[in-house]
């Protein structure tokens, strides 16, 4: 079971990007017992399917180049954030939040 777990999870891994791939490769060496990595690494995987598997490659990234731990819980942080989005793209869907916020106020004033 180790071994085949370790295997599949590093292809998932590999399918998300090289980023998510070497995050679930530290978390497996920093474990001092192998089975102590299997929660971690499935806790960081399926944050691919609440987010995105591109959000969660530029979260694995940015954890990358920190100096702070690679688990779950940060790279969730950097998700939650937003700190993983392009700067364009968030000016892009503020724009279009504060559009939508002005159309719905013209439409009361017309009522």
């Amino acid at each position: 079971m180790p071994e085949k777990f370790k295997r599949m999870n590093r292809k998932w891994a590999e399918k998300i990007g090289p980023n998510t791939y070497e995050v679930i490769n530290r978390i497996f060496l920093k474990t001092k017992i192998e089975e102590q990595a299997y929660n971690p690494i499935l806790a960081v995987l399926r944050l691919g399917g609440s987010y995105s598997n591109k959000r969660l490659e530029n979260a694995c990234g940015i954890a990358l180049c920190s100096f702070i731990t690679h688990r779950h819980k940060y790279i969730r942080g950097i998700l939650a954030s937003k700190q993983d989005l392009p700067e364009e793209q968030l000016k892009n869907k503020s724009i279009s939040g504060a559009e939508s916020h002005n159309a719905l106020l013209n439409e009361n004033k017309g009522q």
